[in-house]
């Protein structure tokens, strides 16, 4: 059992290892398509940002949701513009994420969708899924399949009815 401990955390170094230097590149945009055929840099990123950009999204449209903007005390022009970009997010039933990686962005909005369901305060509610697309797009889009073919069996048929891959530049 100790020796699979070990062989895991060797794993989870060599995966934290070759995403600094991906991730290292990516923050200057000097990244070259060939970083991508490292399947451990791709896993480590995935596992180092996946979830920190996912949450990032969601909180930050959540800040929209009226109880906070009420608690701001903002002019009543100022309230409604905000009033109305929940209400767009409360029936969103599609989402295309450009330069979407593992699909850490799609998760996000997703997430709150589910949220907004529990609450029972969107038009989701009635329907079976929450999503009728996802548009994952991305420069690397075949190297990040390995991850993004997971994330789409974790999301259809249960979340999303259809997600679509594509490459952009």
């Amino acid at each position: 059992m100790l020796e699979s401990c070990d062989c895991l955390r060797t794993f989870k170094e060599i995966q934290t290892n070759e995403a600094v230097g991906l991730l290292r590149h990516m923050t200057k945009g000097t990244q070259a398509k060939d970083m991508f055929f490292n399947k451990d840099a791709l896993w480590g990123y995935t596992r180092q940002k996946f979830q920190e950009r996912a949450l990032l999204l969601y909180k930050s449209m959540a800040k929209l949701h009226p109880d906070k903007v009420s608690a701001l005390s903002l002019p009543p022009h100022e309230s409604h513009r905000y009033t109305k970009a929940w209400e767009a997010i409360t029936r969103i039933r599609k989402i295309c994420s450009v330069g979407c990686g593992p699909g850490c962005d799609a998760a996000g909005v997703l997430a709150l969708l589910q949220t907004i369901a529990k609450q029972g305060c969107n038009e989701t509610k009635h329907q079976k899924k929450l999503l009728e697309s996802v548009y994952l797009l991305d420069w690397a889009i075949n190297e990040w399949a390995t991850i993004v073919n997971i994330l789409k069996d974790l999301l259809i048929p249960a979340l999303v009815e259809n997600i679509y891959c594509s490459s952009c530049d």
